[in-house]
């Protein structure tokens, strides 16, 4: 029984790596000549997975064949735990410098930003503080250091935003530039120094940074992906009046009355309360993705990708509830996957166990008084 679950285990074994290894040299071949700059690196990648996939299905038939793992299993093992451990710390930089450096931690400018709070974002242009401070103080940042799990709509429009103080620019929300001594990070006509008693950096005010949640009530409806970058990006573009759209309603009225009030506001849930005398749509300069969820008054409502990379959700004229919630599609596959893994991982002790105790249950010696007692 243990011998034909031992195979049936490594045929599934094998068969679920092949698919792995099929979907990732298919991936490869969707994206290396869209990114052609990483096209060694995905190669790389899949020829390690590859291998240690290979190696793992190895010491899997070796154990699951061997009454007592040999030497081989072992220095198998070994080499599979090295080169997993190996591939994803040896880039990882490990020195005796002190990090804390750079995040601010206790310093006068960070205790001026937090005396201001809200939904506005920071955009650091020194070396002075770290990209990351303001996640790790629970701020809001246009910017962090280099992510390679970036969204690629939002990566884009940072790319081109041109300038600080582009309407671009000016659509993220930024109300306050973190600037060196001496050394503004823009055009100090709008960009107005506000605090200056930390030693590191200066606070600048954007006096032009609009909300980042807004009620615009005229839309600009482009045919595709590309028509929205261009709309966004051209000189008649005038985020504080339009949004651009995809799909969704086309809305060509004056401007009317709006109230906009934060009811709850989270990494994976965000609501809002808003009121408007006629139609319109509420933008928020949020990323875009299509496993965010929205509804209005607790109805579902369709969140349109608006201004490129962001989103709106359109709105009847009174007095609404728009919340969004983010609700990942591979959440449900991911846990599927760590159950059959886990189940698998069960399964293959079971028969290791088996396969360890059979041949030591057939061998026990018999006593002549244990036969005497059996043939009566």
């Amino acid at each position: 029984m243990a011998g034909r679950a031992g195979a049936c285990l490594l045929v599934g074994a094998a068969v679920g790596l092949a698919a792995v290894l099929a979907i990732l040299l298919l991936t490869r071949s969707r994206l290396a000549p869209l990114q052609p700059e990483h096209a060694a690196q995905m190669t790389r990648a899949t020829l390690v997975f590859g291998g240690l996939a290979v190696a793992g299905w190895l010491l899997l038939a070796a154990g699951l064949r061997r009454r007592r793992p040999g030497a081989a299993v072992a220095a198998l093992a070994l080499a599979l735990l090295f080169a997993d451990l190996y591939g994803l710390g040896r880039a990882v930089e490990i020195d005796w410098n002190d990090p804390t450096p750079g995040f601010a931690a206790g310093t006068p400018g960070l205790a001026f930003l937090h005396a201001d709070p809200g939904l506005h974002r920071l955009d650091i242009a020194t070396g002075a503080w770290q990209p990351n401070m303001p996640m790790i103080e629970r701020l809001y940042a246009a910017r962090g250091v280099y992510n390679p799990l970036e969204l690629a709509n939002y990566n884009v429009y940072m790319g081109a935003v041109g300038f600080r103080g582009s309407p671009q620019y000016n659509v993220l929300g930024v109300k306050y530039v973190i600037g060196g001594k001496n050394d503004p990070p823009g055009d100090t006509t709008f960009l107005v120094p506000v605090f200056d008693a930390d030693p590191n950096v200066t606070i600048y005010l954007n006096t032009l940074a609009l909300p980042r949640a807004m009620v615009l009530f005229n839309t600009e409806m482009v045919r595709d992906h590309d028509a929205a970058f261009a709309a966004t990006h051209s000189e008649a573009f005038d985020p504080a009046r339009v949004v651009v759209l995809e799909s969704g309603r086309a809305l060509s009225q004056e401007p009317g009355q709006a109230t906009l009030e934060i009811v709850r506001y989270g990494p994976n849930e965000v609501a809002f309360a808003v009121t408007a005398d006629r139609p319109a749509y509420f933008f928020l300069s949020d990323v875009y993705h299509p496993d965010w969820r929205a509804t209005v008054d607790g109805r579902p409502a369709v969140i349109d990708v608006a201004n490129y990379a962001f989103r709106g959700v359109y709105i009847e004229p009174g007095r609404h509830e728009v919340v969004m919630r983010f609700t990942p599609s591979g959440w449900v596959a991911g846990l599927a996957a760590t159950l059959i893994a886990l189940v698998a991982l069960v399964a293959l002790a079971i028969i290791t166990v088996r396969s360890y105790g059979a041949p030591a249950r057939s061998h026990e010696p018999t006593t002549p008084d244990s036969s005497e007692e059996r043939n009566q």
